[in-house]
């Protein structure tokens, strides 16, 4: 393995917190096309098509914290209120550093690289999308966040937005897929969270970010700029999400899973704080 792999990897044992505030364009509304799983302008398919897997859950399995979070998905007689200590459990743990490590070079093995920058000038256009997507660089609101916010309210997305998100499909179909416990964390509305039903389906129209270490989960779930909202933690069986930080060392410390849109659940359960203020929700790709 080179000397430049070797600094990557062992830039994902260390966890930095950053973060960023953004404000929509002004800029009047461009044409529309459409983009759902009929219109012509793009196809979500059914499923990734690179075969290739990088598999975190044989290391998950033998760790002690995730064998207590298997009881949450299993509906044992558990609180919400033991949910904190054990995610702060799962970084103490040695396996844990062992989940990063099998993270990056699972997926250059899987590529058939030896670390990132060959990759990248392999697959520039891959890494151009996947860039727009994790390190945006125009001002305003990015391309990211529109696109999502109009997958998730059903609407047509604009040309450039549709030729972003074919772009970044077709990245995320050259990437293995990862498969294990994912964290997410955000704020929502009580009203949004309302589609969220034990044992029932739930599909997430927007590309989704994910992360294997629970404490990124915890800093956007926390994050006060929406106090009024609900804290929410999803601790999801993911099995198809793309590697995203593998390729970016401004991202790595978030360790990001990217599941894609219109990407099915099955929520196994919900976990409320007694004050009503926070939840946790568990489902199974």
């Amino acid at each position: 393995m080179s000397p430049k792999s070797l600094v990557w990897i062992v830039s994902l044992s260390t966890i930095f917190v950053s973060g960023c505030s953004h404000s929509p364009k002004s800029a009047a509304p461009p044409a529309l096309a459409t983009v759902d799983s009929t219109g012509p302008a793009v196809r979500i398919p059914a499923s990734p098509k690179n075969a290739k897997s990088v598999d975190l859950a044989p290391i998950q399995s033998k760790m002690p914290s995730f064998q207590k979070l298997e009881k949450f998905f299993r509906r044992d007689k558990v609180s919400a209120a033991e949910l904190p200590a054990l995610l702060d459990q799962i970084r103490t743990e040695p396996g844990y550093s062992d989940i990063h490590m099998t993270y990056i070079r699972e997926t250059y093995r899987a590529l058939g690289v030896e670390d990132p920058f060959e990759w990248m000038q392999r697959n520039g256009e891959h890494y151009s999308a996947l860039n727009d997507y994790i390190d945006p660089q125009e001002d305003g609101e990015p391309i990211w966040s529109t696109t999502n916010r109009r997958l998730r309210e059903k609407q047509e997305l604009t040309p450039e937005e549709v030729r972003f998100t074919r772009a970044l499909m077709a990245a995320l179909d050259a990437l293995p897929t990862i498969k294990g416990i994912v964290f997410r964390g955000a704020r929502l509305e009580p009203a949004d969270l309302e589609r969220y039903v034990e044992q029932k389906p739930v599909t997430e129209l927007p590309f989704t970010s994910t992360s294997i270490d629970p404490q990124i989960a915890r800093i956007f779930a926390e994050n006060n700029s929406k106090p009024n909202r609900v804290s929410v933690i999803f601790v999801v069986r993911a099995r198809t999400g793309g590697p995203v930080s593998a390729f970016h060392p401004g991202n790595n410390h978030e360790v990001e899973v990217l599941l894609r849109p219109s990407t099915t659940f099955m929520v196994d359960r919900l976990l409320w704080s007694k004050d009503r203020k926070s939840v946790y929700i568990f489902m199974t790709e």
